[in-house]
């Protein structure tokens, strides 16, 4: 015989619905709890992550010269062709100009901090080809195969960033640069 307990609590029942209400501080909490993370979220999608307009593509056009300024003051002495060692060294007159300027244009607008190499290096990619080609004695043909791409990736990227520099200075040495670039980019082509 089960004799009930007075006054002690009796198991709750499995099928009784606990309804909305009873802890309100419980509900109170997770509710602001969770506006909390949305508004934190939503913050950090509106004023987070961005990099400033065009610093990508400036960097993107530092990387691409300096590669291939490494590559042409490293190799182009190497070159036996007279009419490559005139293209290169025109070519490293125009790189090295475009290199400062830029470079100095980049720390101005995004990052003081940011340093450029004053005597660039080629990738290591870029180098393990052109010192094959030295072996190869193919070097005058492969210099300008490699820097092909490079000057188009600077060139694009410049057309890229163009539209966020608008004052006359910043924007007369971008217009300066795709011209030198686009110079550049005929020298490589007449010299196929």
């Amino acid at each position: 015989m089960n004799i009930p307990s007075f006054g002690q609590p009796q198991n709750p029942d499995p099928y009784v619905i606990p309804q909305p209400g009873q802890d309100k501080k419980k509900t109170t909490l997770l509710m602001f709890g969770g506006l909390a993370i949305v508004v934190i979220l939503l913050a950090m999608m509106i004023f987070g992550g961005k990099s400033a307009g065009g610093q990508a593509d400036m960097l993107s056009v530092m990387d691409q010269t300096g590669s291939a300024l490494g590559a042409i003051k490293t190799y182009g002495p190497k070159a036996k062709n007279s009419t490559t060692q005139t293209h290169l060294s025109v070519i490293n007159i125009l790189l090295s100009g475009n290199y400062n300027t830029l470079g100095t244009l980049y720390k101005k607008t995004y990052d003081k901090k940011k340093k450029f190499l004053s005597s660039p290096v080629t990738d290591p990619a870029t180098a393990q080809k052109l010192d094959a080609a030295v072996k190869n004695d193919t070097l005058d043909s492969e210099i300008i195969t490699i820097l092909k791409p490079k000057i188009t990736i600077a060139q694009r990227s410049l057309l890229r960033a163009k539209p966020n520099f608008t004052g006359p200075s910043s924007s007369k040495t971008i217009n300066t640069a795709i011209t030198d670039y686009q110079s550049i980019s005929d020298i490589l082509n007449k010299d196929r």
